[in-house]
């Protein structure tokens, strides 16, 4: 079943997440690919960056209240999924698909 969420919410959490960082000039993201974890309280990311020292982050968006679905979804390729969000806007449904 699919999780249904405000579209600026998850490219809120999305931008979040990737973490961007300046390093010899580049800007770039220090984290590629995250799961995200629907729960009673909202869909968020918890990951761990090596960034000269080790830190733990979580980030939390709220979830609509017709969310039935608690399977997590795996974004391989965070910059991919902004550039395709960017076309969407209000409340939209995600969900993962095996293949």
């Amino acid at each position: 079943m699919p999780l249904i969420i405000e579209t600026n919410d998850l490219v809120n959490l999305l931008q979040q997440t990737e973490r961007k960082a300046t390093i010899a000039g580049q800007t770039g993201p220090q984290v590629y690919g995250v799961k995200l974890t629907p729960s009673a309280q909202g869909l968020s990311t918890t990951w761990i960056v090596k960034d000269g020292i080790s830190s733990v982050s979580h980030f939390a968006v709220p979830l609509h209240d017709d969310n039935d679905s608690m399977e997590p979804i795996f974004i391989p390729d965070i910059t991919r999924v902004l550039g395709i969000l960017k076309y969407h806007g209000g409340k939209m449904k995600i969900s993962a698909t095996e293949e």
